[in-house]
């Protein structure tokens, strides 16, 4: 189990689920990082929250291991999106990052059939990248 610093400076025992926090603001990235920096992130991000995920399933409601294991998974999802909040408001460099940002934003929601509906300000940036990279095209 990790040790966290207490204010009192005294050693104070931090969870699991501290620790994975921890990991994940050190792995969040500066905010000046590169889309593809971001990519990677993300990949690692996608990857821990599936496993999140995964691992909550197996728990037992209502034992404190799958209330640590909700927890979790729920940082886990939290950290994938604000990464892919990031990733949608830096500019795609090139085509790949201007598909990813189309694909993510027309996925399909929860296997329901649809896609979500997004306010004009989360597709913005994406239709400012579609515009920069087509030319200005206009039809």
């Amino acid at each position: 189990m990790a040790v966290l610093a207490h204010t009192t400076g005294a050693p104070k025992r931090a969870s699991i689920l501290d620790a994975v926090l921890a990991r994940f603001d050190a792995a969040a990235g500066a905010p000046d990082d590169s889309w593809e920096e971001l990519h990677a992130r993300w990949l690692v991000a996608r990857d821990a929250a599936k496993a999140a995920e995964r691992h909550y399933l197996t728990t037992v409601d209502g034992t404190p291991a799958c209330d640590r294991a909700g927890r979790t998974r729920d940082a886990t999802f939290e950290w994938m999106n604000a990464i892919e909040g990031r990733m949608l408001a830096t500019p795609a460099p090139h085509q790949r990052a201007l598909l990813w940002k189309i694909e993510y934003a027309l996925r399909n929601d929860e296997d329901e059939g649809s896609t979500i509906a997004w306010s004009f300000e989360h597709i913005a940036p994406i239709v400012a990248d579609a515009r920069r990279m087509l030319g200005e095209a206009r039809s």
